[in-house]
């Protein structure tokens, strides 16, 4: 097997690796929504008393556990994060060496709102990615981590203060 063959397997399984940790980080992001949802719902239906136990103990044992389970979830979040970005940085090393092949690294630009040429001659395209479309995934995801943290805070902040003799 020839250096360049073995630069264009090496750049397979780059992408490879990308495509697996995108997924894998979308299977931990639907996983943790569903399971903060269902925690959620469940600190809410302590709050209504439809259940005969101490409102008190079990929801905010609920935000708390709710709470950190978001800060678990944004770990695993950026650390999936981050090995998509270490392959992704392969995968631009690797067609360095591929004689002209620039794929990734024009993806790169055009994430970033860089103007990129794709094609030759009369047919080539001048494309650049737009500001909100520039946003990326994770970012949003990121977001809603963060507002579920705020709804736990929120919710245990209202419960103290309607538990306190300041009300």
């Amino acid at each position: 097997m020839t250096d360049d063959e073995k630069i264009a397997v090496g750049y397979a399984a780059a992408i490879e690796m990308i495509n697996a940790g995108g997924a894998d980080n979308w299977a931990r992001f639907d996983a943790l929504l569903v399971s903060n949802s269902v925690l959620l719902a469940a600190v809410g239906f302590v709050l209504t008393e439809k259940l005969r136990v101490p409102v008190s103990i079990w929801a905010s044992a609920g935000c708390v556990l709710g709470f950190v389970l978001c800060l678990l979830w944004g770990l695993l979040i950026w650390r999936g994060n981050r090995y998509i970005e270490y392959w992704n940085a392969v995968a631009r090393e690797l067609e360095g060496r591929l004689n002209g092949f620039d794929l990734f690294r024009r993806g790169q630009l055009f994430g970033r709102g860089v103007e990129v040429n794709v094609g030759q001659g009369a047919g080539a395209e001048q494309l650049r990615m737009r500001w909100v479309a520039s946003v990326r995934s994770v970012r949003w995801m990121y977001v809603i981590i963060g507002l579920f943290a705020a709804l736990y805070v929120v919710v245990l902040g209202s419960m103290i203060f309607a538990a306190s003799p300041w009300r």
